[in-house]
């Protein structure tokens, strides 16, 4: 995922968000489209690919509630599930209780609420008091914390959890080479497939722009140290230190 894409995208976001006020405050529908589902493609879900989401997913006796998306989430070959409940403009704080209710009835592990400008993250095995995992408001925070926040809801095997908060530690203008083919550019313009933590350093499946070779990359936190073996921590000079 290119961190700085991201980044532009939520400041659009935003602009749309205060322009459009007054309709998003009174239409659902219109959030879930012209926000929610934009937002989730942002973040690596195939909306169209019902092995990703499907959306209005009915549960209930008479499957009369409809849930806006029911998220399939896989690690390691076993599936997990999220819901997603969508609600106007202003209105995110209302029915979380329920929200994770419904959740618990289609035995998902994660639901998000929202209203597009507010996310809320809940982990459904927990109490109410303690369920929330992460949080955010486009409208009150810089579009460079949303999109680091927002990628424990990204499409990895890290979903709901706290290590894919280190995604966007993304140190966008180090400048890395490619192993096979030389190509030569910064970080945020090779194809970031996935990120997560070695110990202190921050890790990179990334895939070459020039050859579509998909390589290993790691950095340390001040940049100064790469690799692209995984780095013997220990030492104070690791083998395979890319140039």
């Amino acid at each position: 995922m290119d961190s700085e894409d991201l980044i532009r995208f939520i400041r659009r976001l935003k602009r749309k968000l205060r322009k459009y006020e007054k309709l998003y405050s009174h239409n659902e529908g219109a959030v879930r489209e012209q926000i929610v589902s934009p937002f989730l493609r942002m973040l690596k879900w195939n909306i169209e690919d019902p092995d990703q989401i499907i959306p209005e997913y009915p549960i209930g006796e008479r499957k009369r509630k409809k849930l806006d998306y029911y998220l399939i989430i896989r690690r390691r070959g076993k599936a997990e599930h999220a819901v997603i409940e969508v609600k106007a403009l202003g209105k995110a704080r209302e029915g979380v209780s329920q929200a994770i209710d419904y959740a618990r009835n289609v035995k998902a592990s994660y639901v998000i609420v929202t209203d597009g400008d507010t996310w809320q993250l809940y982990d459904t095995s927990k109490p109410l008091l303690n369920a929330l995992v992460e949080k955010w408001s486009i409208l009150s925070e810089s579009p460079r914390e949303i999109a680091k926040k927002a990628q424990i809801i990204a499409n990895t095997s890290d979903f709901g959890r706290k290590e894919a908060l280190s995604s966007l530690e993304i140190q966008p203008r180090v400048r890395i080479r490619c192993p096979y083919c030389g190509h030569e550019d910064r970080l945020n313009r090779f194809s970031i497939l996935k990120t997560w933590k070695y110990r202190s350093w921050n890790a990179y499946h990334l895939k070459c722009p020039a050859c579509g070779r998909k390589f290993m990359f790691y950095i340390d936190p001040s940049g100064k140290r790469k690799s692209f073996t995984i780095p013997r921590t220990s030492s104070k000079s690791e083998k395979g230190e890319g140039k």
